[in-house]
């Protein structure tokens, strides 16, 4: 359950009256939504249609966001006032779904699962930083009082009407401070529910949770899905045991108290997350089962584009390690668009740089350089630092595939000199490949077969069956460029049989072997070459997709 959190700059704009308007829009959305708990609320609450129909014009009340196509998607509402001209609150911060049922905005530090991972070669880098729990309390009553000075101000009418309606939006801001006041508890509670339920044996925990009332929390749900994100990038058995108790917590949350759509939203989150962590441990059958239950959950939750943006950043990562390159940016489009409507620049960032590495891969780098560098021009580097380094990489890998062997070398040498650039042994091998691709590119063939040939004697000592058998393919490459077609055979003969002993997947193997059985002929050629790199770039991680020669 993510909470309240305005920033310093939202904050202020509160404070100036500048985002009275907007904020007016939110609450009346979703007061008016249906949500039972806060239905109730406004009944209550607000003044009825017969006092006010004497004299002045009802609360002007903006239709419900509805689900809408996301290619067609535009504003739901119209202004309520000359208010509404100025700069648009950060939705993260203005949800106010959040404050009326628990949803809570969501954290611009993270976003889908996987989210903050890129697809490829950096697809291991760990989600960015974990939320400050021990500060939600605080965080809670900043944004209270915020809430309280965002009271619309009173219409023109009678003096007697103005109070009416007054003491009606006094009450229903006592309500939503009381509501933040319970989530920021809540929040609170939830690392040591958290450790408590962690503690019993994993037989057991389903139990517990069916149990005792105190473990069906919203916060706590949240949380397990959190553990389940972070435990994916090492620990894929473990993530998916944390997702599976996540979705036993979020069928026990309870529908009165925390709303329909809000436990529908943390099902299919939960099911997202557990077909997320399915993906990680190579179950692509179970991963797409997961997502698709996801899905039809998502269709009785809140229409939140932030929750329909994660699940379908989620269902880009599964057809990304399936080989669907192109399918993964195409879908990445919708995200790139939800995120450019709710004006999240960072997520935008975030997504066009993943776009921009799917499509690289399909073989399509000029496409690959721009995208990149849009989404790095918008991602804050300070909430994602590893992952802006290895977008920045990527972008020196494509930079080079364009043949722009300089830039891709400055590119390079910044990312060398970076914080955080060394202590990952795969990552330096990777950027070591890199500098030789680059050397052979600009011809510099003596230094690029020498260090090719180190490269390969490295990565197949490590145990990395896909990189070697790339290196070797880039080898290939260079004496081809040589006309030194005696040293392929000899690289066929001698280097693939290790290679081929490595831990890779019986189709990948026959595309080896089709190269082996090529060069015992002498019938290599650039084409061959490049059609099986292409088809290992794919299939990598996906051992149902079958190698096909070109025709």
């Amino acid at each position: 359950m993510a909470e309240y959190h305005p920033d310093r700059e939202a904050l202020e704009c509160f404070a100036r009256g500048e985002c009275v308007a907007e904020t007016e829009r939110w609450i009346l959305d979703h007061l008016r939504s249906g949500c039972a708990i806060c239905q109730r609320t406004v009944d209550g609450l607000l003044p009825s249609p017969e006092t006010l129909a004497s004299s002045t014009p009802p609360l002007q009340v903006c239709r419900p966001l509805a689900r809408v196509p996301s290619r067609t998607r535009q504003s739901a509402v119209s202004p309520v006032s000359p208010v509404s001209q100025a700069p648009p609150p950060h939705p993260d911060s203005y949800r106010l779904a959040a404050l009326a049922c628990g949803a809570g905005a969501k954290d611009v530090r993270r976003g889908a699962a996987g989210g903050s991972r890129l697809p490829g070669p950096a697809g291991n880098l760990p989600l960015s930083g974990r939320r400050d729990d021990a500060r939600s309390r605080d965080r809670a009553a900043a944004g209270a009082a915020a809430i309280r000075s965002a009271r619309p101000p009173g219409r023109p009418g009678r003096p007697e009407e103005a109070d009416v309606e007054s003491e009606a939006w006094d009450r229903i801001f006592a309500k939503l401070e009381q509501r933040l006041t319970l989530i920021a508890s809540e929040r609170t509670a939830a690392p040591r529910l958290l450790d408590e339920l962690l503690q019993r044996p994993a037989a057991e925990r389903g139990a517990v949770v069916h149990a005792a009332h105190r473990f069906q929390s919203l916060a706590l749900c949240d949380l397990l899905l959190d553990e389940s994100c972070d435990a994916g990038s090492h620990d894929s058995s473990a993530a998916i045991a944390l997702a599976e108790l996540g979705i036993l917590v979020a069928d026990h949350l309870d529908t009165r108290y925390y709303g329909s759509a809000v436990v529908h939203d943390m099902k299919s989150r939960a099911w997202a997350y557990l077909g997320n962590a399915r993906r990680l441990a190579s179950d692509f059958a179970g991963a797409e089962q997961a997502l698709r239950f996801a899905e039809s959950l998502a269709e009785d939750g809140s229409a939140d584009p932030l929750e329909e943006a994660r699940l379908l950043d989620l269902k880009a990562l599964l057809l990304g390690d399936q080989g669907w390159f192109e399918e993964a940016a195409e879908m990445l489009d919708t995200v790139v668009e939800i995120y450019e409507d709710v004006k999240d620049l960072h997520r935008k960032g975030r997504t066009l740089i993943s776009k921009g590495v799917y499509l690289g891969c399909s073989g399509r780098p000029q496409q690959a350089v721009e995208l990149i560098a849009q989404g790095l021009a918008l991602l804050d580097g300070e909430i994602e630092p590893r992952l802006a380094l290895a977008a920045r990489q990527e972008l020196a890998w494509f930079l080079n595939e364009c043949g722009c062997c300089e830039r891709a070398q400055s590119q390079l040498d910044s990312c060398r000199r970076s914080p955080g650039a060394g202590g990952d042994a795969r990552t330096e091998l990777r950027m070591e490949w890199l500098e030789t691709r680059i050397a052979h590119r600009s011809g510099r063939w003596q230094e690029a077969e020498h260090r090719f040939g180190g490269l390969l004697q490295r990565f197949v000592a490590t145990g990395l069956g896909y990189e070697a058998a790339l290196v070797l393919l880039d080898l290939v490459k260079l004496y081809l460029d040589l006309g030194r077609r005696g040293e392929i055979c000899r690289l066929a003969e001698e280097l693939l049989p290790a290679v081929l002993a490595l831990d890779i997947h019986r189709q990948a193997a026959a595309a080896l072997v089709t190269f082996q059985q090529a060069a015992a002929c002498d019938r290599v050629t650039p084409a061959l070459v490049r059609d099986i790199a292409a088809y290992l770039r794919r299939a990598c991680k996906n051992p149902r997709l079958s190698f096909q020669l070109a025709a």
